[in-house]
C-alpha cells in the first residue's frame, strides 16, 4: 500500500507543501512545467535547490510579471524587508473562477474550490458574516491559490493509498491579522485545524497559514509518527523566513508499508439504473475514475419489479466512498447506492520504461506478499508489434520473457 508521510513538525504553508510533494516525483521539473501550463495569469512557477542544517530539498517561488497582489513589508524589528501580499479583494466566488478556467483535472478542481469553500466558511463563523461575502485576504492571491491547486495536482500524479501526517507546529507568541492583534494560532487558523493534531512548536510567530491547516485538515487521513515503510522518494519544501530554532521546512516521504489484512481495506459501491437513470452514465464511469475509484463497471440487470437495467458497481478505497457515493447520486437516476466494506490485499505498483529488442517499453511492476511480477503496458505492445510487423501475441511474448 502506497502511503504519503508528511512531516508539519515545523509548520505548514501550501507552497511549503507543494515543494516537498514536488521533491517526491519521479520527475520534478515536468510536473512544474505542467502547472505552469494549466492556465495561470500573471505568475510562474520556479524551483530552486538549497540545503539548511543538514536538510536538502527546494525552494518554490511564483515570479510575477505584474505586481497586483504583492508589496513591500519591513520587519516588526525593522531588519529585513520581504515581499508580502497586498490585502486583494477576492470573495470566494472570484476565486472558483479563477480555478474553473484552470486546465486542470476536474478531481483538483473540486479539491481545490473545496480547501476555499472551507476557509470562507471557517472565516464566515468567525467574523459573523455570510461566506460568499467574506474577503480572502492572503489566501486569495493568485500564488496562494496556485499553490493549493498545485497540491492536488501533485496528489493525483502521486496517488497515494493513504496520508498521514505528524502534528502540526502552529507557532507561539502572537500574529497580526486583518482585525489587530491575536493569540497564535489566530481564530481562523485554529477553527480551521479542527481535528488536526497540532503543537506549538520551537519558533515565537507563526508558523501556520491558513492555506496550510485547510490543506492538512482536507488530505490527512490520521496523525502520527512515521510508520514503518520503505521510502522511494523525499522532497523537502522550504519558506523565505529564517527559523530561529528549527528549519523552515515541509518534508513528505512516499513510500509502501506491507499491506496486511489489518491495514488495507475498500469499498464496494453498488446501484441498479433502469431507463432514463442510464441516461449519462458513460460520462459517470469517467468522473468516477478521475475521483479515484480503483475500478468502476456495468452488469446487465432483469429485475421483476422494474424490468431491464444495469447494475453499477464501483471499488473504491474508504476514504473516497462517501464522495463518490454522492457522485453517483448526483449524475444518475440512483435512488439509493449500497456500501460494503471489504479487506483488499493489493500489490504494491511502479511503473517504469525497460529497453528490449522490440524498443522502448513501458512495464507495471507490482510486487507484495512474496509475489513479483512485470506486466508490459498493453498499448506500447501493440505499438511494437505494429512496428516490427508481428502479432500482438508474439510482441507481448518477447517482452515478457525480456523483462522477466
Amino acid at each position: 500500500m502506497s502511503v504519503l508521510y508528511i512531516d508539519a513538525s515545523m509548520g505548514i504553508s501550501g507552497i511549503k507543501l507543494l515543494g516537498a510533494l514536488v521533491g517526491c516525483m519521479e520527475r520534478p521539473e515536468l510536473f512544474i512545467r505542467k502547472v505552469n501550463e494549466c492556465g495561470f495569469e500573471g505568475i510562474r512557477l520556479e524551483s530552486r535547490d538549497t540545503a539548511v542544517k543538514g536538510i536538502s530539498g527546494r525552494v518554490l517561488d511564483f515570479t510575477r510579471t505584474d505586481e497586483e497582489d504583492y508589496g513591500d513589508e519591513v520587519d516588526d524589528d525593522g531588519t529585513e524587508t520581504r515581499r508580502r501580499h497586498r490585502s486583494v479583494m477576492r470573495t470566494l466566488g472570484d476565486v472558483e473562477e479563477i480555478i474553473n478556467d484552470l486546465s486542470v483535472s476536474g478531481n483538483v478542481r473540486r479539491r481545490a474550490a473545496a480547501v476555499y469553500e472551507m476557509m470562507a466558511k471557517v472565516s464566515a463563523g468567525v467574523h459573523g458574516r455570510d461566506e460568499r461575502d467574506i474577503v480572502l485576504h492572503r489566501t486569495g492571491s493568485r500564488d496562494v491559490i496556485a499553490s493549493v491547486v498545485g497540491v492536488f495536482m501533485a496528489l493525483e500524479e502521486l496517488r497515494p493509498d493513504k496520508v498521514i501526517s505528524s502534528a502540526v507546529a502552529v507557532g507561539t507568541g502572537r500574529t497580526r491579522t486583518s482585525r489587530g492583534e491575536t493569540d497564535i494560532p489566530a481564530p481562523v487558523v485554529a477553527k480551521l485545524l479542527d481535528g488536526v493534531e497540532y503543537t506549538g512548536g520551537t519558533e515565537s510567530f507563526e508558523t501556520c497559514t491558513a492555506d496550510g491547516a485547510a490543506l492538512i485538515s482536507s488530505i490527512a487521513d490520521g496523525y502520527s509518527e512515521m510508520p514503518a515503510m520503505t521510502v522511494l522518494r523525499s522532497g523537502a519544501g522550504f519558506g523565505m523566513r529564517e527559523y530561529r530554532g528549527g528549519v523552515n521546512c515541509v518534508r513528505a516521504m512516499f513510500g509502501n508499508i506491507a499491506v496486511t489484512a489489518a491495514n488495507s481495506s475498500a469499498a464496494e459501491l453498488e446501484t441498479e439504473l433502469y431507463g432514463d437513470g442510464c441516461t449519462g452514465l458513460e460520462c459517470c464511469l469517467a468522473g468516477l475514475v478521475s475521483l479515484g475509484a480503483k475500478d468502476v463497471y456495468t452488469l446487465p440487470l432483469v429485475s421483476a419489479v422494474s424490468g431491464r437495467g444495469v447494475l453499477l458497481r464501483v471499488i473504491c478505497g474508504d476514504r473516497t466512498a462517501d464522495e463518490i457515493a454522492g457522485y453517483i447520486l448526483k449524475n444518475t437516476g440512483a435512488r439509493s447506492v449500497r456500501r460494503r466494506g471489504c479487506v483488499a490485499y493489493e500489490l504494491d505498483e511502479t511503473r517504469q520504461e525497460i529497453k528490449t529488442s522490440l524498443g522502448g517499453v513501458r512495464v507495471t511492476r507490482l510486487e507484495g506478499f512474496g509475489i513479483a511480477k512485470t506486466l508490459p503496458l498493453g498499448e506500447d505492445v501493440a505499438a511494437a508489434a505494429a512496428e516490427k510487423e508481428i502479432s500482438y501475441a508474439e510482441a507481448y511474448k518477447r517482452i515478457s520473457m525480456e523483462t522477466d
